[in-house]
């Protein structure tokens, strides 16, 4: 398989939130049965907790956008968090939309909001996503030469995971 380091990337935006100041947690998973968002969630709890934190709410929405903004809906009605990671962009955008046009919340001021995937609606201006970035070139590399081992009967079954990384914009507090 090839694959993001989903773990880490969701461990890089806990750290980020700590540091810039969020305290209540929020997460916005995909499928429950997704393991990509299993590890993601799995990597923002771990670092949450390693850092004195707890996740305080969470929500499923389906990876899709209607179900992710009544996910938001929800979550925001009952405890709300002060900062909120999106099992992907999509999703993320949702929230912003809910947050800002229904709830009239600033972003980031009042909520922040990550999404993961760096989708190029990510960095539209009215959006301007603070996300995970995903290295597509590299996986898809990977996967070629997987196919290429395959097609000449030398496929040696392993996981290969490509690391990720932190696309800063305008849904986070700027740093100090």
């Amino acid at each position: 398989s090839v694959t993001s380091d989903n773990y880490a990337g969701g461990q890089l935006v806990a750290r980020l939130l700590v540091e810039r100041g969020y305290r209540r947690f929020g997460f916005l998973a995909g499928l429950e049965d997704s393991s990509t968002s299993i590890e993601r969630e799995r990597g923002y709890r771990d670092a949450l907790r390693a850092l004195g934190h707890d996740l305080a709410c969470r929500e499923v929405g389906h990876y899709d956008f209607d179900l992710a903004q009544a996910a938001v809906r929800r979550m925001f009605a009952a405890d709300a968090p002060d900062a909120l990671f999106a099992g992907n962009d999509h999703m993320a955008i949702a929230a912003l939309d809910v947050l800002r046009h229904e709830l009239g919340l600033r972003v980031p001021e009042d909520v922040a909001v990550v999404g993961f995937d760096d989708v190029p609606q990510a960095a539209w201006g009215a959006y301007r996503l603070t996300t995970v970035r995903q290295q597509v070139e590299p996986m898809v590399d990977a996967t070629v030469d997987l196919l290429r081992e395959q097609m000449q009967a030398e496929l040696r079954p392993r996981d290969i995971v490509v690391p990720c990384g932190l696309v800063e914009r305008a849904t986070v507090r700027a740093g100090p």
